[in-house]
């Protein structure tokens, strides 16, 4: 019976180190999933007040967007490393200069 029991850990210890590990996602890019929809949120929200000529609403949202993309660039790195992150961030910097500069 020991034997029984000795054999039957053993092959599930076994077969419990021979599996893969489970790819987990970092902390960074699991909070970076759920920020990414709202950063893209707001940058439309820049485009759609600027074209309405709701520039302290767009100096707003760009602030968002240049916030949101600070505090997550390390996630957004790993859940989209084909974007340069920080292009994007320093493009959104001069949008934000622009947007909050026009509505003094």
């Amino acid at each position: 019976m020991k034997k029984a029991i000795a054999a039957r850990l053993a092959f599930v210890l076994f077969s419990l180190s021979s599996c893969p590990a489970a790819a987990a996602e970092s902390y960074s890019a699991g909070l970076a999933r759920i920020q990414h929809p709202k950063i893209r949120r707001a940058e439309e929200r820049v485009g759609k007040a600027s074209e309405l000529g709701d520039y302290e609403t767009a100096c707003s949202e760009a602030r968002t967007v240049v916030m949101l993309t600070r505090w997550n660039l390390d996630g957004l790195e790993q859940i989209m490393p084909s974007i340069d992150w920080m292009d994007h961030l320093q493009d959104w910097r001069a949008i934000e200069k622009v947007t909050c500069a026009l509505s003094q």
